[in-house]
């Protein structure tokens, strides 16, 4: 299932302290704002003196400690003048000043929780954006109804683009609606229930790899909100595709593109924000 390959990030999710003392604090809302769309809780213990303060703590669901460090080294690291709105985690690991905090805790996965359309949307265009290159790949995208690839402005006409960069393009969603024979992609109509209850996009290519999933938690006035993942890990988007050919192409024994050497494309973490 889809939440085989979603469960393990949800298990895999981090704490990290911050001890501070009492009144307001830019260093925590700084490290807070960082972490916000990443797998980490964050939580604020205040202490007073003679206990110590100014440091910070990431550990597990155990309470065991995996790295520890100034608090004030992490907010200056993260503070706009340097960080700015973008995260690239390979270009950024190079500088040999990066916090061991965030050596330890960054692994290429933001989340998405009580998120409305906006900021998958978001993401999504930027694994689509994946499969207008020159490489050939493939691409999964999951749209809950098929009527959704027609009602939503301009989606059906970007899909059949996508189809002509080279990219083998599969669109699944509840056969809610019905669809003419297209050369261009293949449309998966399927009434499985993790079909209907989530939004997934999975691209494969020598260079470039990149997988959301989202489960809808709930309706609101506003519309429909997920919980879920955005990342480019190859291993997280194989594992998806694999389990998508698997299941709904009827596909076994499937060899994905080699590696061609190419880094995680940028990722703005503004996107992925309400």
């Amino acid at each position: 299932m889809l939440r085989d390959v979603l469960d393990p990030v949800r298990r895999d999710r981090r704490t990290l302290t911050l001890f501070t003392r009492d009144g307001p604090d830019d260093a925590v809302d700084t490290v807070r704002r960082h972490f916000a769309v990443r797998n980490v809780d964050v939580t604020v213990r205040r202490t007073s003196a003679p206990e110590p303060a100014g440091f910070a703590v990431l550990h597990d669901d155990d309470g065991e400690c995996i790295e520890a460090g100034s608090l004030s080294g992490l907010s200056a690291y993260l503070s706009p003048d340097v960080w700015g709105q973008v995260f690239d985690a390979d270009r950024v690991d190079e500088r040999p000043d990066r916090p061991a905090l965030l050596r330890a805790v960054d692994d290429g996965v933001y989340v998405v929780e009580n998120a409305g359309k906006l900021p998958l949307l978001r993401a999504s265009h930027q694994i689509e954006h994946l499969a207008t290159g020159s490489e050939p790949g493939t691409l999964f995208a999951g749209f809950q109804q098929l009527s959704n690839i027609r009602d939503d402005f301009g989606t059906w006409d970007r899909y059949r683009r996508l189809a002509a960069y080279d990219t083998d393009v599969h669109v699944f969603g509840s056969p809610d609606q019905a669809f003419p024979d297209d050369e261009s992609l293949t449309v998966h109509g399927s009434d499985a229930a993790e079909i209907g209850d989530t939004w997934f996009l999975v691209y494969l290519g020598a260079e470039w790899a990149g997988v959301l999933i989202a489960e809808q938690v709930a309706s609101a006035p506003d519309g429909p909100r997920y919980d879920g993942f955005f990342s480019f890990r190859r291993d997280l988007a194989e594992t998806a595709a694999t389990y998508l050919a698997e299941t709904y192409l009827d596909k076994s024994d499937l060899t994905w593109p080699a590696v061609d050497g190419g880094t995680d494309p940028v990722v703005d973490d503004g996107d992925l924000r309400d």
